[in-house]
């Protein structure tokens, strides 16, 4: 099949994204809506602790270990090392660490809490909603708490001890005030299930159900040759009216539509925001949603160029059958069939390949 159109490589990405778009506590935006991402910020104080300071290192040794959750993933294993790493830079000297599972709470014991640990200091802090998306930063009695209601956030809540607290360590000493007591929340844009973390969750009726994993929608070349992958997320059980409103929510968060398009009863959409690049789209017959973020989209017209195309030399569209066969992994016993599937190429008018799409995990 032959396209023949000067500017045909546009509106071609478009039409695979629309292709490709077919395959705890939550994650939660960087915003309220309608305003900048940004969060709301207060001071708050631990019961009992008014006035309180903690010192957590004396000159020459630690006065107590990093405690963490016994439940604690690979991504809450980033954000320890992050803050390991900023402690044995201020004083010279790696701080010890043990599970929460290691030894029992103790109010009289002096610890440094990471995340949601079995100790009641680490408990949601007061006022804090079921759907709030949180990070607290401070001194409980006997303990200086880094909480948040993920390890997204718990990221952010590192990043604010490093920088607002343990930068004031002087002289190897360090100790922390109450004063320094941070809570911020984001309030009404967590879920449970939702991990695209900086963008707000799905809402609509009590019918609604958000899939509990954020799918791996495909890898992406960032800028440097580093990589980094697009996630979906999947919406059942709405309807059209709550897919607008959540576009419009997109918006109200500083996204731009860049391009809709509606097939029969079903409606596609791509929106962008700095370097972030949405497509969500309405299945009507599945009553679905999918939702998938790409950190480092581009838009359509970064992507394209023009040509003069030749006579009878235009765009070329190319669908593959790939053959279902075990192939060689046969030989070594294997019963995998490594090239099954669906293979997409453009030849472009000038005779380059810009894309070519193998579809393997959807066919």
């Amino acid at each position: 099949m032959k396209l023949k159109n000067k500017k045909i490589l546009g509106s071609i990405s478009l039409m695979l994204a629309v292709l490709l778009l077919g395959i705890s506590l939550a994650a939660c935006t960087g915003g309220k809506e309608g305003e900048d991402s940004s969060f709301e910020s207060e001071s708050v104080t631990g019961e009992g602790a008014v006035g309180a300071t903690l010192t957590i290192f004396d000159g020459s040794e630690y006065t107590g270990i990093v405690i963490y959750p016994s439940t604690a993933d690979d991504e809450f294993a980033d954000v320890r090392r992050t803050l390991t790493s900023a402690l044995r830079k201020s004083f010279g000297k790696p701080a010890s660490t043990q599970k929460d599972s290691g030894s029992t709470a103790d109010g009289e014991r002096i610890e440094i809490l990471l995340g949601n640990t079995n100790r009641p200091e680490s408990a949601v802090p007061e006022g804090v909603g079921a759907n709030d998306g949180w990070y607290f930063v401070g001194v409980i009695n006997n303990k200086l708490v880094i909480n948040a209601a993920n390890s997204h956030l718990l990221a952010l809540a590192v990043d604010y001890f490093v920088k607002n607290i343990l930068a004031d360590a002087e002289d190897g000493a360090f100790t922390v005030s109450d004063s320094k007591n941070e809570l911020y929340k984001i309030e009404d844009f967590c879920h449970e299930n939702w991990h695209l973390y900086t963008i707000p969750y799905y809402k609509g009726s009590d019918r609604l159900k958000i899939a509990p994993a954020a799918y791996n929608a495909g890898g992406l070349l960032a800028d440097g040759g580093k990589t980094a992958s697009s996630k979906q997320a999947t919406v059942s059980r709405t309807d059209l009216s709550e897919f607008k409103a959540y576009i419009e929510r997109l918006e109200a968060f500083g996204f731009e539509k860049a391009s809709e398009n509606s097939i029969e009863d079903n409606l596609y959409v791509t929106l962008r925001k700095d370097s972030e690049q949405v497509y969500a789209y309405y299945t009507a017959g599945r009553k679905s949603v999918n939702v998938i973020l790409e950190p480092v989209g581009v838009t359509p017209e970064e992507f394209s160029y023009t040509v003069e195309a030749e006579p009878n030399k235009g765009a070329e569209f190319y669908l593959y059958g790939l053959e279902m066969h075990q192939g060689a992994a046969a030989e070594a016993g294997a019963t995998v069939y490594p090239n099954n599937g669906l293979l997409l190429v453009i030849k472009l008018a000038d005779g380059g390949m810009r894309d070519a799409l193998s579809l393997l995990d959807i066919c």
